[in-house]
């Protein structure tokens, strides 16, 4: 009975938790001239093929600056049981037809996983980009293209971030972080630096 009281609790607690979020998101994008849409299916990239229980909730569109953007929050799990592990993010995107490629925050995994497998397009000029950022896609001359000078000083002074072409559309995230209500301004102002470069 203990149990199922405490359980019952922190679900009540989520989903007020959740409509709050989803209240104040509606009132910040409402300031900046972005509606809310009903949902939207996935879009195909690699993080969003990630696990399963995905959902993209909380859409919203807009125009700003020169762009046609939407936000969402997107959840996933990976693992089950005990191993099980949820993750919730939001994520930015937009229309661009760009070489298709990943760009994620390089952790000690990854480079010793790069000593055998050399799939991280490395720029020998910017150190510090190399260092920071695993860089992935088949079309390395394309990739090349894209990432010009001021692309890639842009992410060697910016916090880590995820960035992801399927091609056709660009997105953006911190990673593994869904972003508050509070600070949703300053995140579209890096995303809109961001896509402008690229």
């Amino acid at each position: 009975m203990g149990i199922a009281f405490l359980v019952g609790v922190i679900v009540y607690l989520v989903k007020k938790y959740e409509k709050k979020r989803t209240e104040e998101l509606a009132e910040c994008f409402q300031y900046l001239s972005f509606r809310s849409v009903e949902q939207r299916e996935l879009p195909d990239f690699k993080i969003t093929s990630r696990g399963h229980s995905r959902r993209r909730y909380n859409n919203f569109e807009g125009r700003s600056s020169g762009l046609d953007l939407s936000i969402f929050d997107y959840r996933y799990t990976v693992g089950g049981g005990k191993n099980q592990h949820t993750y919730n993010i939001t994520i930015a995107m937009t229309n661009a037809s760009l070489p298709v490629f990943q760009l994620s925050k390089e952790g000690l995994f990854q480079k010793l996983v790069d000593k055998f497998s050399p799939k991280d397009i490395d720029f020998e000029d910017y150190p510090i980009f190399s260092e920071k950022y695993l860089l992935k896609g088949d079309d390395e001359q394309a990739i090349r293209k894209t990432f010009t000078p001021e692309v890639l000083c842009f992410f060697e002074s910016d916090e880590p971030c995820y960035v992801e072409s399927n091609g056709s559309k660009l997105i953006f995230c911190k990673p593994n972080k869904r972003i508050k209500p509070e600070n949703m301004n300053e995140f579209l102002e890096k995303v809109k630096q961001c896509f402008k470069r690229l």
